[in-house]
């Protein structure tokens, strides 16, 4: 029999059936991951000290005045910054100490601040002998001194760049230095040695907190020295996470 019910004209359509993706995505399985190698520390052309024209060439580059720096990392250890398309991590301490020991050596002569109130310290013959020869070089390295009893000498000038509590330790790590090294050439290398110890000691220290302007002008003189990549002792001053290696360590295959 026909039935008598007229058709919903409101009734919703039969579902069709669900047409396949144009592209159907394969997903393929994560090969096992393989131990990455260590971050790669960004080496620049070797500058000699001494040769201005090269100097002037890394300078020109402009290669590390592109840093950016973003905050400081590991217990403000490091200053951490956006290096084009990577990432570099920069040693606060030895970048401002390569800068300060440049600044220093193309001074010539260290300025000296007077102290209102000596620092006596105790010394022995050997000391006694080293301060005798390189007095010329104590004196342009902004210390100044005098004998203070049989076995003692008064500090009564240090460094400008030094802090008053740096001064007695600065000191006796010139001499210590001095002693393992057994410099004979008073004049220059005696020099050298000293504004090492004073621009080590004068930098600012892993732990310090630093404003963000203050990280940028470490990266700004630091990046305009001639010699940028390792401190005056050899420490390397910049690694450079790039990213392909940090794609690698996320197993990202694609960018």
């Amino acid at each position: 029999p026909i039935s008598t019910h007229a058709a919903n004209p409101t009734a919703a359509p039969s579902p069709s059936p669900l047409s396949p993706p144009d592209q159907a995505q394969v997903y393929q399985p994560v090969a096992h991951y393989e131990t990455a190698s260590a971050p790669e520390i960004l080496r620049l052309p070797n500058i000699p000290e001494t040769t201005d024209h090269q100097r002037l060439e890394l300078q020109e580059a402009h290669i590390l005045e592109q840093i950016k720096p973003l905050a400081q990392v590991c217990e403000n250890t490091y200053i951490i910054g956006r290096f084009g398309r990577d990432l570099v991590l920069i040693d606060q301490h030895v970048a401002e100490e390569r800068y300060l020991y440049e600044d220093l050596l193309e001074r010539e002569s260290i300025l000296q601040q007077p102290l209102l109130i000596s620092v006596v310290r105790n010394i022995d013959e050997e000391e006694r002998d080293l301060l005798s020869t390189y007095e010329a070089q104590f004196e342009k390295a902004g210390f100044s001194f005098e004998s203070y009893g049989p076995d003692s000498i008064a500090l009564r000038g240090i460094p400008h760049c030094l802090k008053l509590s740096e001064a007695e330790e600065t000191f006796a790590d010139i001499l210590e230095d001095l002693k393992a090294t057994g410099i004979v050439d008073a004049h220059l290398k005696g020099f050298k040695l000293m504004c090492k110890t004073v621009a080590c000691h004068s930098a600012v220290r892993a732990g310090d907190s630093l404003e963000l302007n203050q990280m940028q002008k470490i990266v700004e003189n630091w990046s305009r020295t001639r010699n940028p990549y390792t401190c005056p002792h050899g420490r390397p001053i910049l690694l450079k996470l790039s990213k392909d290696e940090i794609n690698r360590r996320f197993l990202r295959t694609w960018s």
